[in-house]
């Protein structure tokens, strides 16, 4: 079993270097200079690390191609300090970057990193706004709305410097903070927060087409639409953002710790690893270095796969906790080049299906193993016996002198309360200290 379950390791850990080579291959020949569109919804909508660090690897792709950025948004919000990171990135963007609410909202951090795009649009049915900061307790799920001047304040001000510089209704977005202002696109446009309503990305291209923006450095560049790219963020943003959740940190904390401290009392040692791989994951969520969670899985996930195959016999938990930690360890390097292999949905599409059918396959496995240890638990367990056993006297054999049989091929040496002579066929009565107790045998006793 534990050979299939190496396999498998082995063999997720080859497709993500290949996956990562492909993806790196793909990224250095592709010519193309058109709109490169990053989405910024679904799985990716909460404003997090990883979210930022998408956006940044988007934005410098962008700007290696010389093309305009354009951001699709439909998020709720996220972290404070990973939006002031992508729009403080925007705000000294080397190309145009273009911020489109093409679901139904782009709230808190989504429309501060909104506010100093170059052009921003909105679809019909979008809302923006309510910007007042909270503090979410993971554990408890409570929400506390913060309103101390010492953090509101720097806030005003930021988003009061990215509405100023865009040339945007700076009283209004004040609003957003303090009032918990929220606005449609409608109003939106009106009071001079957004530039153009479209009703989708393809009008988006169209309005864009033939504006000339004025960049950080003041130099002037008109954006010339001959079609789009779709960007697809890398699986080190991906993941991390995953990891990000506050309620998915706190579950991976909370199990780490517990199989800690679980294999210390009860000295198994050898799920320490494991719980120590869970705790590391669980810290990325709560601010945590992801370089620095990545190294500490690399290192950790290769001392023990070292050990496993040099010390101890055999490949179990230890080996196995090995290539896990260097599969998650691989996966948070930062060298997973970003990808414009494929539309995001598509691709995380396949993605799902390929991560169900082998979910199914190694769960359906898991069952079958369980099954069978279960049924091999239930077992009534039945230990080799003499008794009843047929054989046939070797020697004489009366009361006080013992003589050797003959028993299922081999010679025992065996006492009788009667005399048997040899070659008379004998049963086995009963077997004390290394001899039998053994009786004339008559046909008539087996009908």
């Amino acid at each position: 079993m534990n050979n299939y379950v190496v396999k498998a390791l082995l063999c997720i850990l080859i497709a993500l270097l290949s996956m990562n080579l492909y993806v790196s291959i793909h990224s250095l020949i592709d010519p193309s200079r058109d709109v490169v569109i990053v989405s910024i919804s679904g799985h990716m909508s909460n404003i997090n690390p990883g979210t930022a660090e998408c956006i940044i690897d988007a934005l410098h792709y962008a700007e290696e191609l010389n093309s305009p950025l354009l951001m699709e948004l439909d998020t709720y919000g996220g972290w404070l300090d990973s939006a002031y990171v992508i729009a403080d990135a925007i705000l000294k963007a080397r190309v145009p970057v273009i911020g489109y609410v093409s679901g139904g909202k782009a709230l808190s951090a989504g429309t501060l990193i909104l506010l100093p795009t170059h052009i921003a649009i909105m679809s019909p049915w979008s809302i923006i706004g309510a910007m007042q900061p909270i503090y979410y307790d993971p554990l408890t799920g409570k929400v506390t709305y913060v309103n101390e001047s010492k953090i509101i304040n720097p806030i005003v001000e930021k988003v009061r410097l990215y509405a100023s510089t865009r040339g945007r209704n700076v009283t209004v977005v004040e609003k957003f903070v303090r009032e918990n202002l929220v606005l449609t696109a409608e109003e939106a446009k009106k009071y001079k927060v957004i530039d153009y309503i479209a009703s989708s990305t393809d009008e988006v291209l169209r309005i864009i087409n033939g504006l000339e923006i004025r960049l950080y450095d003041n130099s002037t560049y008109k954006i010339k639409v001959r079609g789009y790219i779709r960007y697809s963020c890398s699986i080190r943003s991906q993941m991390t953002s995953l990891l990000s959740d506050p309620l998915l940190s706190s579950v991976l904390t909370s199990i780490g710790m517990f199989v800690l401290i679980l294999s210390l009392i009860s000295g198994h040692l050898v799920i320490a690893p494991l719980g120590l791989a869970l705790l590391i994951l669980g810290l990325v969520g709560s601010g945590f270095n992801v370089n620095l969670a990545a190294m500490f899985l690399v290192i950790l996930g290769s001392i023990l796969l070292a050990v496993e195959l040099l010390v101890l016999p055999g490949f179990g938990v230890v080996g196995i906790s090995g290539i896990i930690m260097l599969i998650f360890g691989i996966t948070l390097l930062p060298m997973m080049t970003p990808t414009t292999i494929a539309n995001p949905e598509e691709y995380f599409s396949r993605l799902r299906t390929f991560a169900l059918a082998l979910g199914l396959g190694l769960g359906g496995f898991a069952a079958f193993v369980v099954y069978k240890v279960v049924r091999a638990k239930r077992t009534k367990v039945t230990l080799f016996t003499l008794e009843g056993k047929i054989g046939k006297a070797i020697d004489r054999i009366k009361p006080g002198k013992p003589g050797y049989v003959i028993v299922e091929g081999e010679y025992w040496l065996a006492t009788s309360d009667e005399i048997i002579e040899p070659g008379e066929t004998v049963m086995v009565v009963r077997y004390e200290e290394k001899t039998i107790h053994v009786k004339k045998f008559k046909y008539e006793e087996s009908k």
